[in-house]
Formats: C-alpha cells, sequence, structure tokens
C-alpha cells in the first residue's frame, strides 16, 4: 500500500515538472503539406501557338516555291516613259474600229437592218517634215465592211459589202514630249502620273469601189441588185466622210473614236464607233 502511494507522488511530480517544461516551450506542430494545383489548360493560346507554327511552316513553303518576283511599278514606269519620248516620225497611222450603222434606204429597199461592222483606216502623211503639232495633209486606204438583212424587190435575203478605196484629208498628232519632266527624276516620285496620252484628229474623204455577197431567203430567184453576187463594181456616188480622234498612249498605241457617213445607190450609212491601232 505505501509502495503504491509512493509510486502516485512520484509520477504527479514527474507530470507536474512536465507540464511546467511544456508551458516554457510550448512543441511546435508543422503545418501539413499543400499540393500545387497545376493552372486550368488554356485553349485558346494553345490554338495561338498552333496557328502560329502552321503560319511559321507556310510561309517557309511559298518562300521556297514562290514565282520570280515582278518587276516593281516605278522601274516599269520609267521604261514606259522613256518609250513615250523615244523619237518617232508619227507619219503612218493604223486603226481598225467596230462600227454600229444607221441605213437610210431608198427604191426597192426596205427593212435593212445592219450589224456591228468593221472599219479599217491606213493613214500616211504626205510631208516628211518634223511632226510639230502643224495640221498636214494625209493620204491612205479604207476598207469598211458592212453587212445586213432586208429586203429587195420583195426579196428577203442577207447582204453584205465591202467598201475599199483611196483616202485623202487632214489631220494632226500632238507631238512626243522631247524629255522626261524635271519632276519625273525625283526619289520617291511615281512616273505614272506623268504618263499622259497624246491626242490626234483626222478628217479624211474618198470614194471606194465595192464587193458583193448575197445570200437569199428560200428558194427564190435572184432579184440581182442588193443580192446579188458581185466580186467587184461600184455603187454611184460611192462617196465617204469620216472623222477619227485619236488618243495615243506609251507613245505608239491608239486609241480612236469614228464617225462617218457612207453614200451609195440607194442606201446612205451614217456610222459610228471605236477601235485600237498604232502609229508610227
Amino acid at each position: 500500500m505505501n509502495r503504491a502511494r509512493i509510486f502516485a507522488f512520484l509520477l504527479n511530480i514527474v507530470l507536474a515538472d512536465l507540464a511546467e517544461a511544456q508551458k516554457s516551450s510550448p512543441i511546435e506542430i508543422p503545418e501539413p503539406p499543400v499540393a500545387d494545383i497545376p493552372p486550368p489548360f488554356d485553349y485558346k493560346k494553345e490554338n495561338t501557338r498552333i496557328l502560329e507554327k502552321k503560319q511559321e511552316e507556310r510561309g517557309k513553303r511559298e518562300e521556297k516555291f514562290k514565282p520570280p518576283e515582278k518587276e516593281p511599278t516605278i522601274e516599269r514606269n520609267k521604261r514606259l516613259l522613256n518609250e513615250m519620248i523615244a523619237p518617232r516620225p508619227d507619219r503612218a497611222v493604223l486603226t481598225t474600229s467596230i462600227v454600229y450603222p444607221l441605213s437610210f434606204v431608198s427604191g426597192p429597199r426596205s427593212e435593212y437592218v445592219f450589224e456591228p461592222s468593221t472599219v479599217f483606216n491606213a493613214y500616211w502623211r504626205l510631208s516628211d517634215d518634223k511632226n510639230d503639232g502643224r495640221m498636214f495633209i494625209w493620204t491612205g486606204f479604207r476598207l469598211a465592211s458592212f453587212a445586213g438583212t432586208g429586203i429587195y424587190k420583195n426579196v428577203a435575203g442577207r447582204f453584205g459589202f465591202s467598201y475599199f478605196g483611196p483616202m485623202i484629208g487632214v489631220g494632226k498628232i500632238e507631238p512626243a514630249p522631247a524629255s522626261l519632266p524635271s519632276d519625273a527624276e525625283k526619289p520617291g516620285t511615281n512616273p505614272g502620273s506623268f504618263l499622259a496620252p497624246r491626242y490626234g484628229a483626222f478628217f479624211a474623204m474618198g470614194v471606194s469601189g465595192t464587193s458583193q455577197s448575197a445570200e437569199l431567203s428560200g428558194n427564190r430567184d435572184e432579184p440581182g441588185g442588193d443580192l446579188e453576187e458581185k466580186p467587184f463594181g461600184y455603187e454611184a456616188p460611192g462617196a465617204w466622210m469620216e472623222g477619227l480622234f485619236t488618243t495615243i498612249h506609251f507613245g505608239a498605241v491608239v486609241v480612236n473614236a469614228l464617225v462617218g457617213v457612207h453614200v451609195a445607190e440607194g442606201k446612205n450609212l451614217v456610222y459610228f464607233g471605236a477601235g485600237i491601232g498604232g502609229t508610227y
């Protein structure tokens, strides 16, 4: 019984010492570790990265297989300017025009309708003087082909008239500049702004022979006249007059407007149109 009391007494002393030691230096218990949570997956950023990579790969492919670079616009325009001021005699002008004819017929003709047709003009300046913009005398050749349908002596058919012959008239062409404008040589200047066209005008007349073709509708006897095959002939008075108005680009390319009158036997034509050609 005494031993139990002594043991309990000693135990109380030990527990009291432990409690006193704990009060003087408390035991620190570490906090439990916190696991790192990964950030949410950024789909937009990943898609951007993939797109940029594909664009880079495509750029490399295009760089490998791209065609040779085109000539810069400024360099091309400089060459066109030099071509524009190249010396030319301006003695010949060739044009081909698409025209729309209006017909005025008389006699045994009715319901004549002409289709869009072609007129070819070749002008040659008689004077060998230098072109200084003056009015000169020009001669040359004209070929006009008109086709259409109509009724001749109560017979319907299709016809074609080709009028050809010499011409004479007057005309002028604005001369080409003798040198490049000073502003065209300034650094950073686009020479394309100096590529202005030249202008010209011609008034010519002449008489012409004719070559004629015809096709009748139905099995009818040929009535002659306008519905007759005729490789060569003359339709009095066979006279014509034209006005040709041109702009000349890059020194030699002609763009023109044409208006004219052709008087033949029983049919008068008024026509107008536009075309293209060249000059030298």
